[in-house]
């Protein structure tokens, strides 16, 4: 009997501490630890504004704060809550972030982590869905939106496609979301083209050395995903990396390289070469049946994949070429302007198609001057 009246005592006196202190009716309970629960309270705030599902704006002698309740499988987590001490409260990336400003500078709150990530910052630029650039300290920084942060640069660009162009002591570099793809280790950074809306998802890189030189490499990424690829074309270094419509001309000390837009080495050539482009108005031809850019390089001509094409005359707004099956095309031209063409007269020409028709009988039909040979009626 002892033993179970000392175990009565025992229960007694721990049931005693609750029921002895009684709070008035209507005040939420609180615990030493949890010292900001009772701020959800209505009587704490001069008004409480609705922001979304489980999102509240709290007001008290004009300055804001928020609640935050979060719902879990159908039970109501915890209430993360700051107190109102903010001039302004934005929220970005639905609702992911709070943007907390007060004297000029911004706090950022993740709701998802239910805790202030960054403090004093200003915000540089938002990227929806993407990202948040902000600056302390005079340094410039990436919150991404899943929380991670990379710091530390002079200068941050967004490219496009979860790409950044990052300048760090002058040097500048490529990061994919957070993650470093090029080191910021080159004076200059050019593209062929740009990240966004790339059908390709590919971008070919001319990178400026501090020795006056270029690299020239080739992203390749996924949209679905952060995956990407960084490969470095060419092992020589150049003088000088031109980017053209569909070709890439690199001029090294003694020998130039032709690419194509994928990166393929399409021909070498000794020493310098002149590269100059014919655009060809191409307003007879079928829509996309050939290209209307060429490019002269030494007195040859290729087109915008990098291939030799059989020209057999062109200037700036015509175009005459043998083509891949030995068709004669003719682009730019009519009748009225056809002698002006590059010098050729009306019989120079007829030759050149007589000669081209009889090599090629089962190719060649009669055709107009100035109407491409695919459009001629029979």
């Amino acid at each position: 009997m002892l033993v179970e009246d000392d175990e009565l005592e025992v229960e007694e006196q721990e049931e005693t501490p609750s029921s002895s202190k009684e709070e008035p009716e209507g005040t939420p309970s609180l615990s030493e630890e949890e010292p900001k629960v009772n701020e959800v309270s209505p009587l704490s705030f001069d008004e409480i504004e609705k922001y979304t599902d489980g999102i509240f704006v709290l007001e008290k002698d004009g300055k804001f704060g928020l609640c935050y309740l979060e719902n879990l499988h159908g039970e109501v987590a915890e209430p993360y809550v700051i107190d109102p001490a903010y001039e302004k409260i934005e929220f970005v990336d639905n609702a992911s972030f709070a943007l907390l400003f007060s004297n000029g500078k911004c706090d950022i709150a993740s709701l998802a982590s239910k805790k202030i990530v960054l403090s004093d910052v200003e915000i540089v630029t938002i990227i929806p869905e993407k990202a948040i650039i902000y600056k302390k300290d005079g340094k410039v920084g990436i919150l991404h939106k899943w929380g991670a942060i990379k710091d530390g640069f002079d200068n941050v660009e967004y490219l496009g496609n979860n790409f950044y162009l990052v300048t760090e002591n002058n040097l500048k570099g490529i990061l994919r979301e957070t993650e470093e793809k090029i080191k910021p280790q080159y004076v200059s950074i050019n593209f062929d083209q740009g990240f966004d809306n790339n059908r390709e998802q590919s971008v070919n890189i001319s990178l400026g050395k501090a020795d006056g030189t270029y690299d020239l490499g080739r992203l390749t990424y996924y949209t679905c995903n952060n995956g990407c690829e960084y490969k470095k074309l060419s092992e020589k270094s150049f003088n000088k990396i031109e980017f053209f419509d569909g070709i890439i001309v690199c001029t090294g000390s003694e020998e130039t390289k032709l690419y194509d837009r994928k990166g393929t080495l399409k021909a070498t050539y000794s020493g310098t070469v002149n590269v100059s482009e014919i655009i060809v108005d191409n307003s007879l031809r079928k829509e996309n049946y050939f290209s209307n850019h060429y490019y002269s390089i030494d007195g040859e001509y290729r087109n915008i994949y990098g291939d030799e094409v059989k020209l057999l005359s062109a200037m700036e707004g015509y175009a005459c070429y043998e083509g891949q099956y030995g068709r004669i095309y003719v682009s730019g031209l009519t009748e009225d302007d056809f002698k002006d063409f590059d010098g050729m007269t009306q019989e120079e020409f007829d030759q050149v198609m007589k000669e081209l028709n009889d090599a090629h009988p089962e190719v060649y039909k009669k055709y107009s001057i100035g109407v491409h040979p695919a459009m001629k009626e029979e």
